[in-house]
This record gives structure tokens, C-alpha cells and sequence, in this order.
């Protein structure tokens, strides 16, 4: 494992006349131990194996179940990670295992790598031998499927180099700290008692280790330091380098392993898609089409005429109201001029566009990673039944102005506590914590009242026609269906997300306020983004004291998709708090509106700076209230 080593291994697999990738591919399984390959790799392939993917007619948008459940097996599974990890070895050669009764396949392997010779298509009984079997033209009938091209050598290259120079710096490291890290003695005595001399040598060198030291009183013992954290830190500093570059070869991103829940085991849980996993998501996606479904067609798999494709790729129309029947409510009234005064919250809504153009720019707004989008494959959607049953509430002259929908308002309640659990964490009652979760809980029903009385007045504007008429059910439920998709899967999955991460740092800031008598302060660290936003780059290796006030108005997560971070420390203060921001006058503030103060200090999420409150209609304020008031007297609560 040394740079000179790794070039000859480089140039020994592509010399053509006698291309030989043996000694490269020692180099290749060595890296691939390597604890952060192993980290980013993990994170890669549960990105890969858990995203939805369908099988459908090409060009179509139906799915066809039957040969989708046709890759929901485990040889499926082992080939996407296959696929995948061509991107990292190079070319290599996939071996289908036996076919069951209905001629489907059991397994999947990649044959042993040192017995393929890629450029001559060889296949060979001993590493080193130079003849062997064919498989050029005949792969299928070997049920073999070659991946990539023999000149493909692979980002495993690059990454060795990473991993051979962190290798160097650790052992240099361990070098520095057996030389320098234990302080050195010297111990004065004036005696010529060899056996004297002896003794006080081997005290001297147990010194520490035995606890307890005793010399006369004209024998001089002087212990000296010799270790510096700034000269060790050299050696860190390199090897914490060397991670990131392998973190952004292998996912796009750095320091994707580091700082316990909040980057590494909470990251998986989130799922973020960058456009990074989406490029390498499409290269597979092409593979299975242009290579997989061919052979598997061969094999007698009825895949002729249909494609391959991961939801991620795809654009779908979510949450629209079904097809099926459904009775117009009677009667039908129309809201003509000076007619049927009882139907004047029927009104248009000339702010409507603007105000979904409003929260499309505020949710998508992010630092560059995954523009808002949290989690991949995770989807909400709003029930068809649920739908209809809260249109004909609407329909039928529900009090949109005085009352809130309960369905509306517990469909978007449940899935943020269900957020704030998952974030949170669910501590026990009499813990104190279980009171702060409560009161997070409490102002998620704030927010879903307000954002309810806001959708359900958006929804009434839709029941006037362009000439002031009130449309039949049936286009009410069309007109409906973006302003229910953008409500209760688009920005809810969105705010979904927001919460999880919310509550993480307020969980997290609870933690570091029991650890502030060893970690006083708190620093601000990197964006893990792809395209980290300008604003909040001044912030970076900002220490502050976990005291000031600064971090009320300012902290990772304070802009939808943040992907900045925080450890507590004891560096010393290198930043002392701002003039407060003042959120409404916009000065200097880096803060999304509804994120502009610190949950882990407000106990709410979202705060009244939220454009659902900021923007809210006439007699919001005054519904809610009665809601929640009416809505805590059922729970038997308190108010």
C-alpha cells in the first residue's frame, strides 16, 4: 500500500500486450476495508436498495405490479449493490446462479475478480495464467453479464491514493505519540552506589505507572512535556483530510460519517437525495434497461416491451382525488350576485397563486443538498376517502371563517408529532424532557390549526366558476387537487422533514446544556452540502459559549434544508453574540420565516412568523383559539 506501488499496479492493468490487474486488485481489497470506505459505501447502497422503483410499458406511466414483484427479490437486491459498485471497481463480471421452478433466479455473485482477464474476456483457472476459457459472445449462455468497460479501472484508483496517504499519516501519528507522547524524566543523584543508580533508574522508569515515587532529599526529579496538540494535530488534520475526499468521491458529500446522530446514524433515517445519488441512480437505471432486461428476456422473463424506472427519476402526480363515483350533496346551489347571501365565504382568492409561489420558494430553498426534499422514497399521502370526506364538508357550506376541519387539522398534526417523535426521541414521563416534547407537541397543533384554516379557505375560493358560478362537485374535486396535493403531500412532506430535524437539535441542545461544565461552547460546523449556501460560510468553526444568546436566532437548521452543523467543545470563544435579529425588519437575518428562533429555547417548531400565520385569512387568529381551546376541554386538559 504505497503511492509508487499503486501507479506500477495501474499502468501493469493496462498495458495491452500483457494487461495484468493482479497486484491492483490487492490494492482494490485493501482499500475496501478501510472504516470510512466501509461507512460510505453502507450509506451509498442503503440509499440505492431503499429506493421504490416499478416496472412498466415504455413511455408509459402505469406500473405493472406483476413484473414489478418480479425484482422484489434478494438476487435484485445483490445486483443493485453490484451495479453500483461498478462505479468503484472497474469492470466486473456478474454470475447468475440457478433458475427456481417458475424460472426465476435465486442468486446473483460477481465472479472472483482475479480469475478474469477483462480485455481478452478470459476466463482463467489461476491468476497468473495467461490462457483460459472464452466467454466473448457466449456470456448468456454462460449466464454471465460483463459490466463497464476493461479500461474502466474504477474510483477505487483515486481512493486508494486517499487511503494509502491517511495510512501514512496515522502511522506517523502513532510514531509521533510513541516518541513524544509520554513526557520524558530526568532524575539527578549525586550517588556512585551502582546499586543505588540502578534502583533510581527503574523508579524513573515506572515513574506514573507505580502511583507513588519517593527520592532523598538532595535527588532532583524533573518530569518535561514534550508532546504539542497543535504538532499532533497535523497528523489528524491530514487523516480527517483525507476522509473527506473519500466521503465526496464516494457520495458527493463530506464529513457524511462524522458527529454521531446528527450526521451519521440520523442521516440514514433522513435519506437525503443529492444530485449526486440521482446521477448514479440514472447510470443504474440505464444498466437494468439496457443490459439487465436484454439478458433477462433471454432467460424467459417477460420483460419484453417495459422498463425499468426508481420513483426517485420519475415525476408523478400524487394525491389526487380517484375516479369513482360520487354523488353531488343536494342541493346544488349557485352563488350568483346578490343571490344565496349565506354562501359569502364562497369568495375568490386573488392572493392564491401567489401565495403557493410563496411557500414552493421558502420549502425549496435549501443549502444546495437536497433543496428541501428530506428524505428519499418517503412519500405522504392524503387518503382518498379523507378527500372527499373534507370536500363535502367544504361543499356544504362547512364555517370556513369560524371553524377548522378537524380532518384537515389531524392529518397534518399527526404526521408532525410522528416528526418530532422520530427527532426527539421519547423520553419517559417524569423525565423532563417528556414536558418539553409535550409542549412541542402542543405548538404543532398551533401550526396545524393555522395552516388547516388557511388550506380550507384556499379550497373555498375554488368553488366559484370564472363567471361566478358554484362549480358541480366533480370540477370542484379537479380544481381541488393541486391545492390538496401541495397542502398534504408536497409542503407537508416538507414540513415533515423541518420537524424532524428541528426537534434533533433541540434534543441535541438539551444534551449539551447537561455536558456544559466540561463542553462550555458550542461550534458552528461546515455545511455537508454539495453547494453549501453563501450566508451561512462566516458561521463556519465559530465557537460561542452554549450561553449566548446568538444561538437563539442563529442554528443549523434555521433555513429549510440546512445541512450545517454544531458540536459542543471546550476550544476557547472565538465569537461573541451579535446584535439580536430583528426577524420582521429582515435585517441580516439568514433565518427561513417560521424557522427564524431556536426550537430547543421556544419549544415550537415552527414559529408565528410562518407565512400559514403570517398570511393567514380574516378571523384565523380567533378560530384557533377556539379550536384548540374546545379540542383540550375533550382531551380533559388544561389550558
Amino acid at each position: 500500500m504505497q503511492i509508487n506501488v499503486l501507479n506500477r499496479a495501474v499502468e501493469d492493468a493496462l498495458y495491452l500486450p500483457n494487461p495484468d490487474r493482479l497486484k491492483l486488485l490487492e490494492i482494490y481489497t485493501n482499500t475496501w476495508k478501510d472504516s470510512q470506505v466501509i461507512s460510505e459505501h453502507e450509506k451509498a447502497e442503503a440509499f440505492l436498495i431503499t429506493e421504490p422503483f416499478e416496472v412498466g410499458k415504455q413511455g408509459g406511466d402505469t406500473e405493472d405490479k406483476k413484473r414489478t414483484n418480479l425484482f422484489k427479490r434478494p438476487w435484485f437486491t445483490h445486483f443493485l449493490t453490484m451495479a453500483m459498485d461498478l462505479e468503484f471497481w472497474g469492470y466486473q463480471l456478474v454470475e447468475f446462479q440457478e433458475q427456481d421452478e417458475k424460472g426465476e433466479f435465486i442468486d446473483v455473485k460477481i465472479f472472483p475478480r482475479e480469475h478474469v482477464r477483462p480485455f481478452e474476456k478470459l476466463i482463467v483457472i489461476n491468476p497468473y495464467d495467461r490462457e483460459g476459457v472464452s466467454y466473448e459472445g457466449v456470456e448468456t449462455d454462460f449466464f454471465l453479464l460483463p459490466l463497464g468497460e476493461p479500461e474502466n479501472l474504477g474510483k477505487l484508483e483515486s481512493i486508494s491514493r486517499e487511503v494509502i496517504w491517511k495510512t501514512f499519516a496515522r502511522s506517523d501519528w502513532s510514531e509521533y505519540n510513541e516518541r513524544f507522547g509520554k513526557p520524558f524524566i530526568t532524575y539527578e543523584t549525586d550517588t556512585d552506589n551502582e546499586a543505588e543508580r540502578k534502583a533510581a533508574l527503574e523508579m524513573a522508569a515506572n515513574f506514573g505507572s507505580d502511583l507513588v515515587g519517593v527520592i532523598s532529599s538532595n535527588e532532583k526529579l524533573t518530569v518535561t512535556p514534550v508532546a504539542s496538540k497543535e504538532s499532533s494535530d497535523n497528523y489528524k488534520g491530514m487523516a480527517e483530510f483525507c476522509d473527506d475526499q473519500i466521503a465526496k468521491m464516494m457520495n458527493g458529500q463530506t464529513d457524511t460519517g462524522k458527529n454521531g446522530a446528527w450526521s451519521g446514524t440520523a442521516e440514514v433515517h433522513e435519506r437525503v437525495l443529492t444530485e449526486f445519488t440521482k446521477a448514479r441512480m440514472k447510470r443504474i437505471q440505464d444498466l437494468i434497461n439496457y443490459k439487465l432486461f436484454p439478458f433477462l428476456i433471454l432467460k424467459g422473463y417477460p420483460l419484453k416491451g417495459y422498463e425499468f424506472r426508481f420513483y426517485g427519476l420519475k415525476h408523478k402526480k400524487e394525491n389526487t382525488i380517484d375516479n369513482k363515483s360520487y354523488d353531488e350533496p343536494s342541493p346544488a346551489k349557485e352563488n350568483k350576485k346578490g343571490e344565496n347571501a349565506s354562501l359569502g365565504f364562497f369568495r375568490p382568492c386573488p392572493e392564491a397563486i401567489g401565495f403557493s409561489g410563496l411557500i414552493d420558494g421558502l420549502y425549496t430553498a435549501s443549502c444546495g443538498i437536497c433543496n428541501g426534499n428530506g428524505k428519499t422514497g418517503f412519500k405522504i399521502t392524503f387518503p382518498g376517502k379523507l378527500q372527499k370526506k373534507v370536500l363535502k364538508r367544504i361543499y356544504e357550506q362547512f364555517d370556513i371563517e369560524g371553524g377548522i376541519d378537524p380532518d384537515l387539522f389531524s392529518f397534518t398534526k399527526e404526521e408532525l408529532d410522528k416528526a418530532v417523535e422520530e427527532g426527539f426521541g421519547l423520553p419517559k414521563w417524569g423525565d423532563p424532557n417528556y414536558e418539553f416534547l409535550q409542549e412541542l407537541k402542543y405548538n404543532n397543533a398551533v401550526f396545524a390549526a393555522f395552516k388547516t384554516h388557511r388550506q380550507q379557505n384556499d379550497l373555498a375560493a375554488l368553488l366559484i366558476d370564472d363567471e361566478g358560478k358554484q362549480r358541480p362537485f366533480s370540477d370542484f374535486q379537479k380544481a381541488s387537487e393541486s391545492v390538496i396535493g401541495s397542502y398534504n403531500s408536497t409542503w407537508l412532506k416538507t414540513e415533515h422533514d423541518t420537524a424532524i430535524k428541528s426537534a434533533r437539535t433541540a434534543a441535541r441542545f438539551k444534551e449539551f446544556e447537561k455536558d456544559q461544565d466540561l463542553y462550555p461552547n458550542l461550534k458552528w460546523l461546515k455545511s455537508r452540502a454539495v453547494n453549501p449556501r453563501d450566508s451561512h460560510k462566516p458561521y463556519y468553526n465559530n465557537v460561542r459559549s452554549l450561553l449566548d444568546s446568538w444561538w437563539k436566532t442563529h442554528y443549523p437548521g434555521c433555513v429549510y434544508g440546512c445541512q450545517c452543523d454544531i458540536k459542543n467543545t471546550d476550544e476557547p470563544v472565538t465569537h461573541r453574540g451579535d446584535t439580536p435579529v430583528n426577524f420582521l425588519s429582515r435585517e441580516t437575518t439568514q433565518a427561513s420565516p417560521g424557522l427564524d428562533l431556536n426550537p430547543a429555547m421556544t419549544g415550537s417548531i415552527f414559529t408565528e412568523h410562518h407565512p400559514y400565520i403570517q398570511e393567514c385569512y380574516p378571523g384565523a387568529h380567533k378560530a384557533v383559539a377556539n379550536f384548540l381551546k374546545n379540542l383540550m376541554k375533550k382531551d380533559g386538559e388544561k389550558s
